[in-house]
């Protein structure tokens, strides 16, 4: 398949006042290219998460609040674990002779990258607010102990996931999944790994991109495996707004959006829908049965989120980071639905934990989870009936279900309770029927068409094709579909089909079918070229066949292959996207008629390697008089320009500018006497960013004749080796602080 790349959806911190500013910017929060969608991704490592530095490049944009940049602090803004609990009801439920914290389940989590202090992160966040210890497990996707490269921005998703969930569920196990990189197939491998491990009840995921075409290909991802007890999906909504994103479009993932909570004398007050909150109604998923009667904003598509919870930034968490952050200043206050998803699989863990205590199983997310969300008793959740999202289109918060905030927010007390003893639809009793009838008849050279009987107590059915004993998943149906279309196919050839019934018990097979496909009467494209455009996109070019209506590319990584792009008769180049820098991918073009089609020979690419960029090194400041002076550091390889950002000790955002490719040095005016300033270099290249350490230098009350440089002009005259940025910094000073230039 072809890599999507998804962005995790936090990243979206308060001024270091943690100050309650007002509603967030109606501008998107989070931080993500400009434009997140597939044509437009590459596989870019995300710039570091402390604040200061997220205007460096247009790989992403700062969202904080009145577009304020935060700073990290050094001791611990927004609400506690304590106030949320409260808040919401959590602190309200009790089982008898045990705590309602999620003992004996274990939460996944599912994030990409490496957080290489998540481990104590966690224990210091302990410490702070007085939770006990977790048993806590960190992996690779593939379970192994070999860790994925360390990312400043996801770390900060990690940290924010790890330390919420146990925040809510503090006596759940926490098991952190870290996937290779952003791109789906390594994402959706840890994801599998995460739902396969015993006592998992409950896999958090805050990230998503765009809609796609073939997205349902993917749902099946999101279920409980065969054998295992009941896994429930939470994936964040976004924080954009509509339209909606994957994979929280999926019907079998509880899609979790965002509200503005208010609290009064530590009480719930009120809540408002979010302006960030993701949601709308999916341009490719079907309705599912458990919506009917409740989503009245469509009756034919999947509509989210399900549910809400707390994510304005204003009105965010407590997040410990000493990895983006440093462990002078650990802590930020983040919000985003990413904050709301964890919290809610937590929220999971305690009904499942209550479960176990009834002698009852944990939750199938699909099959029970979803369905009970949606007949649950009104009383179970905080209506929100105000504010709602700004994306395109807006929706607002209204009575009853909305695509801004769902059913509501929890009232943990009564929601948990009516989840273990009541509300939840019956299991079935065993595995569904085999399909009937099942025939496949080839329609054309490349295409069958295929149709069986119903299945008895089917949730939906599963398509493969068969080489031998091996089976291939070509694609996911909903229990109501009974004809498909299969494209793509090889003239000439013969097909092997298996088409599974599943539901929650398991899953029945109808007998297989043999498909033959006519032989081409249309010769195959020639000339078939492949050329790299970017490290992740190639354009695909071809001369074109006689007699052809059309044209399918192909694309395949040597195990899997899919169709990419289907194109009419006049296209013979195509760009594709959204590939993994450094792999080697295969495509071929099949010509195709109303009749009969051919394909041409595969041709291989490998595509270059992302190229990692060395953060600047030996930052120091040389005093010039006592309010100016020359900041310089040691060049990083390969990078194409860099950027210098200036705080004051306070954590306050004070000035930035930009430097060339060779600059290692940049003048700074306007300093106050007996004052601290902080100082960091951010240098980039193509494929991202690396951020140098901060630098403490405190201006003295006057400087000594002696102290001033001897080659003073070679600091600042020297275009080589000084950034020409007129006035640099000058913005130091009092009266422009927080001015940018």
């Amino acid at each position: 398949m072809v890599s999507r790349v998804f962005y995790g959806w936090s990243r979206k911190p308060l001024p270091s006042s943690g100050r309650k500013t007002g509603h967030a910017s109606s501008r998107p929060s989070r931080h993500r290219p400009e434009r997140l969608a597939f044509e437009s991704m590459e596989a870019r490592r995300v710039l570091s998460a402390c604040p200061i530095e997220c205007a460096a490049s247009n790989l992403l944009r700062t969202h904080a609040a009145n577009g304020a940049v935060a700073m990290a602090t050094s001791g611990p803004t927004g609400y506690a674990p304590s106030q949320i609990r409260h808040a919401y009801g959590f602190d309200s439920v009790s089982f008898v002779g045990a705590n309602a914290d999620g003992t004996g389940t274990t939460i996944a989590i599912v994030d990409a990258y490496d957080n290489p202090n998540i481990a104590n992160d966690l224990k210091q966040f302990n410490l702070q607010f007085g939770l006990p210890d977790s048993a806590f497990t960190k992996v690779n996707q593939t379970g192994g102990t070999a860790m994925p490269a360390a990312n400043a921005g996801w770390a900060s998703e990690i940290a924010l996931d790890v330390e919420w969930a146990h925040a809510m569920a503090p006596g759940a196990s926490i098991l952190l999944v870290e996937a290779r990189s952003n791109s789906m197939s390594d994402l959706l491998t840890a994801v599998n790994y995460a739902r396969s491990q015993p006592g998992v009840v409950a896999v958090s995921m805050s990230w998503g991109s765009n809609e796609f075409s073939g997205e349902t290909l993917y749902d099946a991802s999101f279920t409980t495996p065969v054998g295992h007890a009941g896994v429930a999906f939470f994936v964040s909504s976004g924080d954009t707004g509509a339209p909606v994103s994957y994979p929280a479009a999926s019907p079998n993932v509880v899609s979790v959006g965002g509200t503005s909570l208010s609290l009064i004398s530590g009480d719930y007050s009120s809540e408002s829908g979010w302006s960030g909150s993701g949601g709308g109604i999916s341009a490719y998923e079907s309705q599912p049965s458990y919506q009917n009667g409740v989503v009245t904003q469509s009756t034919t598509r999947r509509t989210n989120p399900d549910v809400a919870y707390d994510s304005d930034p204003n009105t965010g968490f407590a997040v410990y980071d000493s990895y983006g952050n440093g462990a002078l200043r650990p802590w930020t206050q983040f919000g985003g639905t990413s904050a709301a998803a964890p919290q809610w699989a937590a929220l999971t863990a305690i009904v499942d934990q209550g479960r176990a205590l009834a002698g009852l199983g944990s939750l199938d997310g699909r099959t029970q989870l979803l369905p009970a969300l949606y007949k649950l008793a009104a009383a179970d959740f905080h209506d929100v009936t105000t504010g709602g999202s700004t994306g395109s289109p807006r929706y607002p918060a209204s009575a009853g279900y909305d695509l801004a905030t769902g059913r509501g927010t929890p009232v943990a007390q009564l929601m948990i309770a009516d989840l273990i003893g009541g509300g939840i639809p019956t299991p079935p009793a065993s595995a569904p029927t085999a399909p009937t009838s099942f025939t496949g008849t080839g329609m054309s050279s490349s295409q069958v068409n295929l149709a069986w009987g119903p299945s008895t107590a089917a949730n939906g059915y599963r398509l493969y094709v068969m080489s031998g004993s091996t089976a291939t998943l070509m694609a996911s149906y909903p229990a109501a579909t009974t004809v498909a279309t299969v494209g793509g196919l090889k003239a000439g050839t013969s097909y092997t089909f298996r088409l599974d019934a599943y539901n929650s018990v398991g899953t029945a097979s109808a007998t297989t079918q043999v498909a033959t496909l006519p032989v081409a009467s249309i010769a195959a494209p020639t000339n078939v070229t492949v050329a790299s455009l970017t490290k992740t996109s190639v354009q695909v070019s071809w001369t074109a066949a006689s007699g052809a209506s059309g044209y399918s590319v192909l694309w395949s990584d040597g195990t899997t292959t899919r169709q990419v792009a289907s194109v009419n008769s006049r296209t013979t180049a195509l760009k594709v996207i959204g590939l993994k820098a450094g792999s080697t991918n295969l495509f071929a073009v099949t010509a195709y008629s109303a009749t009969s089609s051919a394909t041409s020979p595969w041709v291989s690419i490998t595509l270059p390697a992302l190229v990692a960029i060395v953060a600047p090194q030996q930052l120091s400041f040389t005093f010039s008089s006592h309010t100016a002076g020359t900041l310089s550091w040691s060049a990083s390889a390969g990078a194409t320009g860099s950027m210098v950002y200036a705080a004051d000790a306070s954590g306050r955002t004070l000035a930035s500018a930009a430097a060339g490719a060779n600059a290692t040095s940049i003048s700074v005016s306007g300093l106050r006497t007996d004052r601290t300033y902080l100082f960091r270099v951010v240098a980039m290249d193509g494929d991202g960013s690396a951020s140098s350490a901060w630098l403490t230098v405190t201006v003295p009350t006057a400087l000594a004749p002696a102290a001033l440089p001897a080659n003073l002009a070679a600091h600042t005259g020297s275009p080589s080796t000084c950034s020409a940025v007129s006035g640099a910094f000058a913005a130091i000073a009092g009266e422009r602080e927080g001015r940018r230039f």
